[in-house]
Order: structure tokens, then C-alpha cells, then sequence
């Protein structure tokens, strides 16, 4: 299997930039995994990131992508993601 599957290898390495290019420090108890990215581009690690955003997101990629068909966040939650 390679890497463009293996959500377990990006979380972690999502998690490394946060820490070693955002924060400088391994993240706390009250920050989140996917928080808020701020027009500047900073991460706001208090504030989690909306369904809407990621919709948003989704829609594009979808749309660049070519396909004639919506998806909904919900197709990426458990067992969604593996198929």
C-alpha cells in the first residue's frame, strides 16, 4: 500500500510540522489536530476547524477534480474512507 493511503503515517506526519514549522513545541492538551488556518495562513491551534471549511475544501477538490458528483464529509467517516 502506499503512503497517498496510509492515514496513519500523514496524521503523524501532520502532527511533526505542527510541532517542529507551527509551534516549536509538541502540541497541548487544548490544541487541535486540524485547527483553523487564519487568512495570513497561521494555524490558530485553540480553534478547531468548521464542518463548513472542510466542505468548502472538499467541493474544490472535487470540482477541480472533474467529477460530476457531490460528497458530503460523511463519506470519509468510518469504514467511508477505507472504500
Amino acid at each position: 500500500m502506499g503512503r497517498a493511503c496510509d492515514s496513519f503515517f500523514w496524521v503523524l506526519f501532520w502532527m511533526n510540522w505542527v510541532k517542529h514549522a507551527h509551534l516549536g513545541r509538541a502540541m497541548g492538551e487544548d490544541e487541535f489536530l486540524f485547527p483553523t488556518v487564519a487568512a495570513s495562513g497561521v494555524l490558530q491551534a485553540g480553534v478547531p476547524l468548521s464542518h463548513d471549511t472542510v466542505q468548502k475544501s472538499l467541493d474544490a477538490v472535487v470540482k477541480g477534480a472533474g467529477i460530476k458528483r457531490t460528497y458530503l464529509t460523511h463519506c470519509f467517516r468510518c469504514g467511508g474512507v477505507q472504500y
